[in-house]
């Protein structure tokens, strides 16, 4: 009996990314870079890496981390319906989206949603591609290249 594939998205997905975490590297890397280039002082390094941890860590904390990606079933259109399972500083919570526009690269796809419940507000999440395994990465850019950037 032959088992046919789907192209229906239901993945759980790494919390962090070694691509993600590279690029805010990089990040640190230029910036650390530049500092000792414009000469600053002793009191500006320090004052530069203050506000530099204190942004990096409010950002840590206050995003929500996409932890399951669910695509709706074949009844609904592809845009509808899709579930997200998000990881907030008060545990996870599935929340409702419809999906708006999908942007795709070789390392990252980013989805742009428009939440329903549990309030509505916008939300981007990039997933780069060491998140998921192969299959589903693969499915997420058929997806990508079936929807294509413009609005969904």
């Amino acid at each position: 009996m032959n088992k046919v594939s789907t192209l229906r998205i239901d993945a759980p997905l790494l919390p962090r990314s070694r691509i993600h975490a590279g690029l805010y590297a990089s990040l640190g890397v230029i910036m650390l870079l530049l500092a000792w280039l414009a000469e600053l002082s002793w009191l500006q390094y320090g004052a530069l890496m203050i506000i530099s941890e204190a942004v990096a860590f409010y950002v840590w904390l206050s995003k929500p981390v996409l932890c399951h990606l669910s695509q709706p079933p074949f009844s609904k259109r592809v845009t509808e319906d899709w579930q997200l399972l998000m990881q907030t500083a008060r545990g996870e919570a599935l929340w409702q989206a419809v999906l708006c526009r999908v942007d795709a690269g070789a390392w990252y796809v980013r989805l742009e949603f428009a939440l329903i419940e549990p309030y509505q507000r916008p939300l981007s999440v990039t997933v780069f591609r060491d998140q998921l395994n192969a299959d589903d990465w693969q499915k997420l850019c058929v997806l990508a290249n079936v929807i294509g950037p413009q609005q969904a």
